[in-house]
């Protein structure tokens, strides 16, 4: 498996939801997003026998914590299906183009205060997802 393309597919997947939510897909962390933003990038790397790579979503739905509208969006965002749903989105491909043999989208942290160092305190989440190959 290749990093770069498992990004490019994840962001691919995710583009159709960032549209649905006014927002954008990236497939590095950007330096100064707008919410809504989501983005992806890998946390752990397992090697044997299949490659396992352990990889996060993170989006951010609103600088105000307390905005009810980022709430419901959000909220959407947790869904198991749906249009605004970062699950459905992720393993409607589940070889991301042909860059995985499959991914799973493992948990959602629900609402979480994050902060982004060009915007200070946000309201988003970060999901877990495990990417499978083997080449």
């Amino acid at each position: 498996m290749v990093a770069n393309d498992i990004a490019d597919g994840l962001k691919a997947a995710l583009t159709p939801l960032a549209v649905a939510i006014n927002g954008a897909a990236y497939e590095f962390i950007p330096s100064n997003p707008t919410p809504p933003s989501i983005w992806v990038y890998p946390e752990d790397v397992t090697y044997h026998p299949a490659s396992t790579w352990a990889w996060k979503a993170q989006a951010i739905v609103s600088a105000n914590v307390l905005d009810l509208a980022a709430q419901t969006t959000l909220r959407s965002m947790l869904d198991t299906t749906g249009s605004t749903s970062v699950k459905a989105a992720i393993e409607a491909d589940p070889t991301l183009g042909g860059a995985a043999d499959d991914v799973i989208v493992m948990s959602a942290a629900g609402f979480q205060v994050l902060e982004i160092p060009a915007l200070g305190l946000v309201f988003g989440s970060t999901w877990e997802l495990g990417v499978v190959g083997t080449g």
